[in-house]
């Protein structure tokens, strides 16, 4: 969900930046990849009504060192300092 973040509008276009670090853990939890990546956000109005309705969805590949048992990924807005996180476990 993108609506509590504050993303603002500059010159026509809704920017923002979100820093987003993804971890994946074997069945100890002990981590077996990990990727960090920082996004600067911009849409026009068709593209952030969908980010509205449906979030923002984007792909990261996280190279790891054996099989996954849970993807956690943590993403921080650094305007607002605002943090959100959520955890997956694999089968």
């Amino acid at each position: 969900d993108i609506s509590p973040i504050g993303i603002g509008l500059v010159e026509g276009l809704y920017t923002g930046q979100l820093e987003v670090t993804v971890y994946c853990g074997d069945d100890k939890q002990k981590v077996i990849g990990e990727t960090k990546v920082g996004w600067n956000l911009r849409a026009n109005d068709e593209t952030f009504l969908d980010w509205l309705r449906n979030g923002l969805q984007r792909t990261l590949r996280v190279p790891v060192t054996a099989k996954p048992r849970f993807v956690k990924v943590i993403v921080y807005h650094p305007i607002s300092d605002r943090t959100g996180s959520m955890t997956v476990t694999t089968k």
